[in-house]
């Protein structure tokens, strides 16, 4: 089985002691590439630090919704190699200018725009959720701009974001991944069937009390999925009984569920989720 992990974040410390050792385990698992989510400054310029270290690693640019406050400020969380790292950008519009130029100097490394969108859950006030939009319009703008793909976190805010939808991306020719979804059938076909967005189904899909979900998977065509693991988050269920940190070797997991939710074999699954990923992201 060979397969992609279009969600992860190998930067994170949670990986400081073992960060090869856990790469290798990976790729003996069959994870062909990983895809490096950037959250905000420092961490886009970790996750481009390892995708320029190893060739099947790609990454992403972007400014996590629950960070869009914090541009400017130091670190919010801890980096190996940005130890002593300064922000260049004082707002979200400088910030998306490094963004910019990111994109333009690396052009064979860079797949995608995120993870941007709304996250209404760790805080619900107006003036975090303005600064998403301001921070998610600017995103859309690179996306369209370079062609690449849209990376959205979305928590406690589908009514907020179908509206961005609506008014924002209804009509233009733009793609991307919904991370993490983790909506109803009725939500996943209007990104999907209006939209043509893909869904990025991880390891929620193999939970016990994750019906919905897996009505998702079984429902929209394969055609529109990609696997992803969010690591070091969101372990899949058995790999969790051994492992409090996810990592994309337990990718396998989440093919074997998603194949037995369709009634397909898991190499077949993971041959067409791999298409699937090469084809949004341009791999």
């Amino acid at each position: 089985m060979q397969i992609i992990d279009t969600h992860t974040h190998g930067y994170f410390s949670q990986f400081d002691d073992d960060r090869e050792k856990m790469f290798a385990r990976c790729r003996a698992a069959g994870v062909r590439k990983q895809i490096q989510i950037g959250c905000d400054e420092v961490s886009t310029l970790a996750a481009l630090a390892l995708a320029r270290k190893n060739d099947d690693f790609f990454s992403t640019v972007g400014l996590h919704p629950c960070d869009v406050l914090n541009v400017g400020k130091p670190a919010q969380y801890r980096v190996a190699g940005f130890e002593n790292f300064e922000p260049r950008a004082k707002n979200i519009d400088e910030l998306l200018e490094i963004f910019e130029n990111l994109i333009e100097k690396n052009h064979d490394k860079i797949v995608g725009i995120g993870e941007t969108g709304f996250d209404r859950f760790h805080d619900g006030s107006e003036a975090i959720f303005e600064m998403q939009k301001k921070s998610f319009l600017g995103h859309l703008k690179l996306a369209e701009k370079h062609d690449l793909p849209l990376v959205i976190h979305t928590r406690s805010a589908t009514t907020e974001l179908l509206d961005f939808f609506e008014k924002n991306v209804a009509g233009k020719n733009v793609r991307g991944v919904v991370h993490c979804f983790s909506e109803n059938l009725e939500t996943a076909k209007i990104f999907t069937e209006k939209y043509g967005f893909s869904l990025g189904i991880g390891g929620i899909v193999t939970f016990l009390k994750s019906d919905e979900l897996q009505k998702v998977v079984r429902e929209i065509p394969l055609e529109f999925l990609v696997t992803e693991t969010d690591a070091p988050f969101l372990p899949p269920k058995n790999w969790r009984k051994k492992n409090s940190r996810n990592e994309p070797t337990a990718l396998p997991e989440i093919v074997d569920k998603i194949a037995e939710l369709k009634n397909q074999r898991s190499d077949d699954v993971a041959a067409q989720l791999m298409r699937n990923a090469e084809q949004l992201f341009g791999m």
